[in-house]
């Protein structure tokens, strides 16, 4: 499969800076850093389910409801969305209920706007969104989700400085709190 960056590596033209979340597909990775958490959100206006667990709040899911998921055909925060309820062993029969999304937004707002009781996104999104609330973590994932980079041989001095802000001991803090865990 020819990644679309790869035509921009191959045929040299400027690049500047480069992220990707397919690091298997990339040489020589120098930095990643760690994934989003996958949550389970309902919206802020519902009254909020007694367990914390997805399990428990999936197995007895409503077959007239929706759940809302970004299309895993397209989105990554979808494809980890069916392999967490892979993980559970749930996917088989939710996935005929899943409102596909097109973004991981569209998804939340869905949700948000109480057209599904709830979704599945990364924390980071989710808490950019004042209309859910997060009522599960999905603890153990199949796949690790996480984000790389990557500095150019010829790389300039501004780049390393960003490298180096990235790795920083008040970046990683500022990774956390916007949902993402440290590796």
């Amino acid at each position: 499969m020819l990644l679309p960056w790869i035509f921009v590596f191959v045929e040299r033209a400027p690049v500047r800076d480069f992220v990707t979340c397919m690091p298997d597909s990339m040489p020589k990775i120098t930095l990643s850093f760690g994934p989003p958490t996958v949550v389970l959100v309902a919206p802020a206006s519902q009254a909020q389910p007694a367990s914390l667990d997805p399990y428990d709040l999936l197995k007895e899911f409503d077959p007239t409801q929706r759940l809302a998921i970004g299309d895993p055909a397209h989105v990554p925060a979808g494809l980890y969305a069916r392999d967490a309820l892979r993980g559970l062993g749930l996917w088989d029969a939710l996935a005929p209920h899943c409102a596909l999304a097109e973004n991981v937004r569209a998804a939340l707002a869905l949700v948000a706007r109480g057209e599904a009781p709830f979704g599945i996104v990364y924390a980071t999104d989710a808490l950019l969104e004042n209309d859910v609330v997060i009522v599960a973590q999905f603890a153990q994932m199949p796949q690790a989700i996480s984000y790389s980079f990557a500095l150019h041989q010829a790389a300039s001095p501004d780049a390393y400085s960003v490298f180096d802000d990235l790795t920083s001991a008040s970046a990683v803090a500022r990774f956390v709190e916007a949902g993402f865990s440290k590796l």
